[in-house]
């Protein structure tokens, strides 16, 4: 279900760092305790509904029903899930990093009864912010923009989910720690070299250096020889700097009216979707 979306999208940068650096403990789980995938699949993180939380993967083989980790992302709360159900749960305000990873690896022992004497966070580049130099989470003045940025997460994934739906070519939809993102890549002509293979990575960026705003994107690779030749789109632009993907920015999102946010946003994937298998020389079978 849509939840409709109220802020100004250029305010969100601010409770958007804080909640990517969050995130990073919930995959920090994964990346200590899961084996290694070369997509960095065991770190990446999915939405749940019924908790309205990020949350990763399973772990352990034998803790039945399945332990988790999750961040409530409006609250700014880890939490621990056996199930479905939290069972243990950590506010994150005026606690730092390596606060809230003792206190993971504390409830991961006696959750999964193994040794978790420290978790790892992934390996990769993080924006810059002083939360990574032992700064504590202040969200006191967030409070809104990280409601928001749920409703951003949750909103990305039901529409996402049902994009891909019915296509046995798309990855399940998931949120990569790295650049902070929910997509599905949907793998057109499979190759052995992923280089050389077709394909549409289709997501919901939170935001980053080329935007800061949360945007929607739909990016052909290889990308076309002619991105110059692209048709225009109804809905968006087609952003050519740095990387090639139609392009919705939460600002064009949100300039018609409140009813019409997820009919826009599926428009806009389901003409950007056609447009590049066009551009890749695909045809939809």
């Amino acid at each position: 279900m849509w939840t409709a979306l109220q802020l100004d999208p250029t305010t969100l940068v601010d409770a958007r760092l804080i909640v990517h650096w969050a995130s990073q403990l919930v995959s920090a789980a994964g990346s200590t305790l899961l084996p290694s995938r070369p997509d960095f699949g065991h770190t990446n993180l999915g939405w749940e509904p019924g908790v309205r939380a990020l949350t990763g993967r399973p772990l352990g083989a034998d803790s039945q029903p399945p332990t988790r980790v999750g961040l409530s992302v409006s609250t700014l709360t880890l939490v621990v899930l056996r199930g479905s159900a939290v069972v243990e749960e950590l506010g994150l305000a005026g606690r730092t990093l390596d606060e809230g990873k003792a206190w993971l690896a504390r409830v991961l022992r006696g959750a999964l009864r193994r040794d978790v004497a420290e978790l790892v966070l992934p390996n990769h580049e993080m924006p810059a912010h002083a939360l990574g130099s032992g700064q504590s989470f202040d969200i006191d003045a967030h409070g809104d923009a990280l409601l928001e940025l749920e409703r951003w997460l949750g909103n990305a994934s039901a529409v996402l989910e049902r994009f891909v739906r019915d296509d046995d070519q798309a990855s399940q939809v998931r949120l990569w720690p790295h650049h902070f993102d929910m997509a599905s890549l949907i793998t057109l002509v499979p190759h052995d070299d992923p280089e050389h293979a077709k394909s549409i990575n289709v997501g919901v960026s939170l935001g980053d250096h080329f935007y800061a705003q949360p945007y929607a994107y739909t990016s052909p690779w290889p990308r076309p020889t002619s991105p110059s030749l692209a048709p225009p789109l109804t809905h968006g632009h087609w952003h050519r700097e740095g990387f090639f993907a139609a392009v919705l920015t939460a600002s064009e999102l949100l300039a018609g009216d409140r009813e019409g946010q997820a009919r826009r946003l599926e428009s806009f994937f389901a003409q950007a979707d056609e447009l590049s298998r066009t551009l890749l020389g695909v045809r939809r079978s």
